[in-house]
């Protein structure tokens, strides 16, 4: 569970959202144009060797990603059936950013402060549900996964 009273949610993201359960015949272009309303893409991708349900979309800012994934996961935006969502890898150095949602900015600096742990280069306003995205960009990974592990610890 969060350890911060209210926090719902804490994952690591990425600028990199895969879907699944696409409809047949998706392609590029239609994820691209489905996608352009949550900010710019850098690319979209479907993975060789899962079939054609699963696309990954790469946008240009995380927090647009953040956004994307907020309004789609469990969307029956284009299928019928929920939409899967998830972050991907996002290139060589993933573990740069996380996403804590049910939490104030407030809160979550003092929590963090408070057991010693490194403070996010920045922060972004809260996104349409409320969620915080942490910028660690200037942070070795293993900082980052080690506030990961405390907001995730009971």
């Amino acid at each position: 569970g969060i350890v911060i009273e209210g926090a719902t949610e804490a994952i690591a993201v990425s600028r990199e959202v895969c879907f699944g359960g696409l409809p047949p015949g998706v392609h590029e272009g239609h994820l691209r144009e489905a996608c352009a309303e949550y900010g710019p893409i850098d690319s979209v991708h479907f993975p060789r060797g899962r079939g054609a349900d699963v696309a990954a979309v790469v946008f240009s800012r995380v927090e647009d990603a953040v956004f994307a994934w907020e309004s789609l996961r469990g969307s029956e935006k284009w299928t019928g059936r929920p939409l899967a969502a998830h972050f991907g890898n996002g290139g060589p150095r993933p573990l740069q950013h996380l996403y804590v949602a049910g939490v104030s900015q407030k809160s979550l600096l003092k929590e963090l402060a408070g057991h010693g742990l490194d403070l996010p280069d920045r922060r972004s306003e809260p996104t349409r549900n409320g969620g915080l995205v942490l910028d660690y960009s200037s942070k070795p990974a293993g900082k980052v996964q080690a506030v990961l592990v405390h907001l995730r610890s009971c």
